[in-house]
């Protein structure tokens, strides 16, 4: 299934709904609302994992905590402009220094909002994207 919107979803029964919580040593904790407690798990895992092989600072944690109105959660979606956006973005995004403060990243968030597959297909058609305007711009540039 593919993740297209972040609209807080409420479980029913409950009510209560849920953020995915990096606190990073020397940086602002990230809160993103995740809605239900299995996105929530979902994005959990999928972020745990991502600790093992992207830069973070040391001490770097992900957590589930009930979402409480006024928390100040932070969108995982990457800014407007869709696929040109991405294209924008990732190559400005290996420019960000410390390269543990970018955690999570680009295709982390991606994948948080689309779900694996759709966030394959739209990484690697930004990375054709972005690449193609490298070419042109190193072309023009001779």
């Amino acid at each position: 299934m593919t993740e297209t919107s972040l609209a807080p979803v409420r479980p029913a029964g409950t009510g209560e709904t849920f953020d995915v919580v990096i606190t990073r040593p020397g940086y602002d904790t990230i809160r993103f609302h995740a809605g239900w407690e299995h996105r929530a798990g979902d994005w959990e895992s999928r972020l745990g994992q991502a600790l093992n092989c992207s830069a973070h600072p040391e001490g770097t944690a992900v957590a589930i905590e009930p979402h409480a109105d006024g928390d100040g959660c932070t969108s995982p979606a990457i800014g407007g402009g869709g696929l040109v956006g991405l294209a924008i973005a990732i190559p400005l995004e290996r420019d960000i220094q410390p390269p543990e403060s970018r955690f999570p990243d680009l295709f982390d968030r991606l994948w948080m909002v689309h779900g694996w597959s759709r966030a394959g297909e739209l990484w690697s058609a930004a990375c054709s994207l972005a690449d193609q305007w490298a070419e042109e711009e190193a072309e023009a540039g001779q």
